[in-house]
């Protein structure tokens, strides 16, 4: 009797020990995901503004040779303007394709990936 008691003691130990063993894998693997999920937005994060300023100057010169095309000083800023104005509208009349869908499928594949590659 003692025997099948301990034999219990040791099944309940090892059953306790597995079950805390896997709550900390999950535990882990969490984290290791939002470790990457965080690296991956705070990347993009520090990248986007150098983007930004040389899409700003871009845009000025841009600007500029339509002003020297079309001989007059505004016609340039409002040309670029317009191409602008068009793409966000384009942008928001397709959100759901171009951007909230791929968007929501990338970060699907992010917090499901069995390994994080590089």
């Amino acid at each position: 009797m003692e025997k099948e008691t301990a034999s219990k003691e040791t099944l309940l130990d090892n059953v306790t020990a597995y079950v805390n063993t896997r709550v900390e894998l999950v535990r882990l693997q969490l984290i290791e995901k939002a470790a990457a999920m965080i690296s991956n937005a705070l990347s993009i994060v520090i990248i986007i503004p150098f983007f930004l300023i040389a899409f700003l100057f871009l845009s000025v010169a841009l600007a500029h040779y339509f002003d020297e095309l079309w001989g007059h000083e505004y016609a340039g800023y409002l040309t670029v303007t317009g191409i602008y104005m068009l793409v966000g509208l384009l942008l928001v009349w397709k959100r759901k394709y171009w951007l909230i869908n791929p968007l929501q499928n990338n970060l699907i594949k992010q917090l499901f990936a069995r390994h994080i590659h590089e």
